[in-house]
């Protein structure tokens, strides 16, 4: 993997969801911000953070 720096493009790649919908980054290019969150959501703080960014995002 790419080597990431601070101010230039990340490099693409690709994630899939829970349901096998597979996104990559280069499809989001032109958009303002990507966010990605990794939590778990067994833990019930990280769930409920979960649900804050769906609402809000």
């Amino acid at each position: 993997m790419s080597r990431v720096s601070i101010n230039q493009p990340a490099p693409d790649f690709s994630l899939s969801d829970f349901s096998g919908t597979t996104f990559h980054l280069k499809d989001f290019i032109g958009r303002k911000n990507v966010l990605l969150v990794f939590n778990r959501t067994l833990f019930d703080h990280c769930a409920k953070h979960m649900a804050h960014l769906r609402q809000d995002y």
